[in-house]
């Protein structure tokens, strides 16, 4: 019999720049996993800022892309 899990659901959310007609204009920065309500308000409050590239949002808040992804870069 399997058991069900009892870690907390980890969240993950893409974010990306756009224009004002919701065009993108930069690239999608990931973002997770948001285990807290601590880091869903420094997310809310990075992207309020612009969201700013100035290392305001905790690094732990920025997610590793897929193994997929890099996987060339080996």
């Amino acid at each position: 019999m399997r058991r069900a899990s009892t870690a907390p659901p980890r969240i993950f959310a893409v974010v990306q720049p756009c224009d004002t007609r919701r065009r993108p204009t930069g690239t999608p920065t990931r973002l997770g996993p948001l285990t807290d309500p601590a880091d869903a308000t420094a997310v809310s409050r990075w992207l309020h800022a612009g969201p700013p590239d100035d290392g305001s949002l905790p690094r732990r808040l920025l997610a590793s892309p897929p193994a997929r992804a890099v996987a060339g870069l080996n």
